[in-house]
């Protein structure tokens, strides 16, 4: 009854092996997912100071938005070395 390969103990094993092969997959699946939350998490941020730069230097903050939602960093560092726009300026750059 107790041959090899066939007992209980074997089957044991087996599944143990087989739960922690999923354990491993399951636990890069989580590091892929956290992963890209931080991506998300460093694009929203990027996109939120360059609106708020772009506010402050008197340029549209929107399109600024998405440069730094798809740029991140190389727009911010754009937008830092734009000089900030007189009133003037701004007044007809909103008029366009």
């Amino acid at each position: 009854m107790g041959g090899r390969g066939h007992g209980p103990g074997r089957g044991v094993v087996k599944s143990c092996r087989y739960e922690e092969s999923n354990s491993k997959e399951f636990q890069m699946i989580s590091a892929v997912e956290i992963f890209w939350a931080v991506v998300l998490a460093y694009s929203a941020c990027c996109g939120f100071f360059c609106n708020w730069l772009a506010k402050e230097k008197g340029r549209e903050a929107q399109p600024w938005f998405i440069f730094g939602l798809l740029f991140n960093f190389i727009a911010l560092l754009a937008l830092v070395g734009a000089p900030a726009l007189e009133e003037e300026e701004y007044e007809e750059e909103e008029e366009e």
